[in-house]
């Protein structure tokens, strides 16, 4: 019996909260790991998206599987070399970090259409990714 990593993606995650479903228990595997993900709706189009954080021989990759209508879209969003861990948010706007932009006052804020994934760093930064446009922009939030 043949079955996608997609479906098996899918039936591990076993955690509901509200209105998407996140599983963060790391598992170990050859070539890849899982470290985290959720099913959120990144894009509103009110279908749930997938996003999966894994261990990969190149680093850590936050790999987002979008649905589009009947279609399947994939994006390697970011790659990172350090252990990184994801979490899954709602909110309208993020607030970027002033960290080494001299005289700022204050960072840029970017309106987000309701969902979005957040890269941290233990102890160290914080990235934000929304969908915008058709594609994902980046926001650093700490340093």
């Amino acid at each position: 019996m043949k079955v996608s990593i997609f479906t098996l993606i899918i039936a591990s995650i076993a955690l509901f909260v509200t209105n998407y479903r996140v599983c963060a228990t790391p598992q170990s595997g050859l070539p890849i790991g899982f470290v985290g993900g959720c099913e959120i709706d990144l894009n509103a189009d009110g279908n749930l998206d997938l996003a999966l954080l894994l261990n990969t021989a190149e680093g850590y990759e936050l790999v987002v599987m979008m649905r589009m209508g009947e279609n399947i879209k994939s994006y390697v969003v970011t790659s990172a070399n350090s252990k990184t861990f994801l979490t899954c948010h709602y909110g309208k706007e993020l607030k970027a970090t002033i960290a080494g932009k001299g005289k700022r006052e204050h960072g840029e804020t970017y309106q987000v259409n309701g969902a979005y994934l957040m890269l941290t760093q233990p102890e160290s930064s914080a990235a934000a990714y929304f969908w915008s446009k058709d594609k994902f922009k980046e926001v650093w939030i700490s340093d």
